[in-house]
C-alpha cells in the first residue's frame, strides 16, 4: 500500500487541476456543461421542451374577492392582467385572438357572457345578460359559442354566434359544453357522465361509464387528437380529483387529487390545470404530462389561480 501525506496529496491534486484547466478540452467541457446544466435542473425530462403557448386564467384574492382574468406565457413569465371589473370575471375560453368569459354582477344575481381581444386594449362586449348563463366555449376555427343555460336545477346547452345573435337551444338536459378540436362535435355532461353530440347528424352518444364506479363527472375536455377525455371527478367520499379517460378502451386513470378544472394544450400529452399543493393551500396553475404523470408549476403566488385555458399561438 502506498501512503501519501496530506500536504503532498494536496500539491499533487493542484498540479493535476492546473494541467486540466490549461488543456484545450477544458473550455469545451465548460461550454457543454453550461448548456446541459439548465436541462438537468429543469422540472424533469418531461418538460425539457414544454409546449409553447400562453395561458389565460382567473386570479382572485385568497378570500375569493376581486377575481380578474390574467394572461401569462407557458413558462410563467409575462404575467398581465386583462380585466378590471367590479364583480368577478371567470370561466375564460379563447379562439387564439379573443376571449369569451363570464362576468358576474350584482351579488351574483346576474351574469354576462362577454368577449374581448386578448390584447386587453379594447372594451369588453356583452353578448348575453341573464341570471343563469355560464361555461361559454368558443368553437375552434369557427364563429359559434356554446354555453350552458341553467334554470331550476336543469341545464341546457345553447349556441350563438360571436356577435351574440341567433341564440338557440341545442341540447336538452345537458351541462359543461366543450368543443372537439375540429369544431364539429360538442362534449357535455348528463347525470354525471360524458356524452358527445354531432352537430351535423344531431346524434348524441355516451362516452363514459363511470358512475357505476362511484365517480361523478364535471367539466370534461377532450384532447386535440380526440383520444382522451380529462375531467374533474368526485368519488363516493366527495373528494375531487383530476381524471383522464382513454377512449381506446384503456379506461379511467385518477391523476391528481386536489385538482380542479383542466384544459388541454395544443399537444395531447399535456394538460394545464388548477391544482393545490396541499389541503387548504391556494390554487395554482400547473402543466401536467399525462404520459409520465409529472407536474410543473406555472403560476404559484399568494392568490387563488384557477380556470386555465390554453392559447396555442403566442400573441
Amino acid at each position: 500500500m502506498i501512503v501519501v501525506s496530506v500536504e503532498r496529496g494536496t500539491a499533487l491534486l493542484n498540479v493535476v487541476f492546473l494541467n486540466i484547466r490549461n488543456s484545450p478540452c477544458f473550455a469545451f467541457i465548460c461550454s457543454y456543461m453550461k448548456q446541459l446544466l439548465p436541462l438537468l435542473l429543469y422540472a424533469g425530462p418531461a418538460f425539457c421542451q414544454p409546449p409553447s403557448g400562453r395561458i389565460v386564467f382567473t386570479s382572485s384574492n385568497l378570500d375569493g374577492s376581486n377575481a380578474q382574468l390574467i394572461v401569462v406565457n407557458s413558462d410563467g413569465r409575462g404575467r398581465r392582467q386583462l380585466t378590471e371589473f367590479t364583480g368577478p370575471s371567470d370561466l375564460p375560453d379563447n379562439n387564439n385572438t379573443s376571449i369569451v368569459f363570464r362576468h358576474v354582477l350584482h351579488d351574483r344575481q346576474w351574469c354576462d357572457i362577454k368577449i374581448m381581444h386578448l390584447s386587453g386594449t379594447d372594451t369588453a362586449k356583452c353578448l348575453i345578460h341573464d341570471k343563469v348563463v355560464c361555461y361559454p366555449k368558443w368553437q375552434p376555427n369557427g364563429g359559434q359559442i356554446a354555453y350552458e343555460y341553467y334554470r331550476d336545477t336543469v341545464g341546457d346547452i345553447w349556441i350563438m354566434d360571436s356577435l351574440g345573435k341567433y341564440n338557440r337551444s341545442l341540447i336538452k338536459n345537458a351541462r359543461h359544453p366543450c368543443w372537439t378540436a375540429d369544431g364539429k362535435k360538442i362534449l357535455f355532461t348528463r347525470s354525471f357522465e360524458v356524452y358527445l353530440f354531432d352537430l351535423k347528424t344531431q346524434v348524441e352518444r355516451q362516452l363514459t361509464f363511470v358512475t357505476s364506479k362511484g365517480i361523478r363527472v364535471k367539466m370534461p375536455v377532450i384532447s386535440p387528437d380526440e383520444q382522451t377525455i380529462a375531467f374533474m371527478g368526485f368519488d363516493s367520499s366527495g373528494m375531487a380529483a383530476l381524471y383522464t379517460y382513454a377512449l381506446n378502451g384503456d379506461g379511467i386513470v385518477r391523476r391528481f387529487d386536489n385538482c380542479d378544472k383542466a384544459n388541454w394544450t395544443n399537444d395531447p400529452r399535456y394538460l394545464v390545470a388548477s391544482c393545490q399543493s396541499g389541503v387548504n393551500r391556494p390554487w395554482q396553475i400547473d402543466l401536467i404530462d399525462i404520459t409520465t404523470g409529472e407536474k410543473r408549476i406555472v403560476i404559484d403566488e399568494a392568490k387563488n389561480d384557477y380556470d386555465p385555458c390554453w392559447i396555442s399561438i403566442s400573441r
